[in-house]
């Protein structure tokens, strides 16, 4: 395999486009194969029907602990409405400190929509190649 910058055609190849290029003025330079880019490893292997099914599991196990999640919040309604109002204060101050207020909690939904997004397209795709 060429490495890229390297010269692909034969001597043959080159005495033509020598011909043509004094025929017609040309000075293109000589034909190069240059080296595709991989993609990253993450895309490669989304790509194959094993990494959909792997998508498909965490992305489930991620919107599971939403639910779980928010069912346990919103228990918190038995308990008055000082605690309602006090996990929806925590909610906004996760890690306060060394991140600015609601900052975590807007990750946290983008996390979220991102695995739903990737959960709905993985399940259309293995649909589509299971057909």
């Amino acid at each position: 395999m060429a490495r890229t910058g390297e010269e692909v055609s034969t001597a043959d190849e080159r005495a033509g486009a020598d011909e043509l290029a004094e025929e017609y003025g040309s000075t293109a330079p000589p034909l190069v194969r240059t080296r595709k880019r991989r993609p990253p490893f993450f895309v490669r292997f989304y790509r194959s029907d094993i990494g959909k099914k792997w998508v498909r599991a965490v992305t489930g196990v991620v919107l599971m602990g939403y639910v779980f999640a928010h069912m346990v919040g919103n228990l918190h309604v038995f308990e008055g409405p000082s605690q309602i109002d006090h996990y929806g204060e925590w909610l906004r101050d996760m890690l306060h400190p060394p991140f600015p207020r609601s900052t975590v909690l807007w990750f946290v939904r983008a996390a979220i929509i991102v695995a739903l997004a990737l959960h709905i397209h993985a399940a259309y795709a293995l649909t589509r190649i299971n057909w």
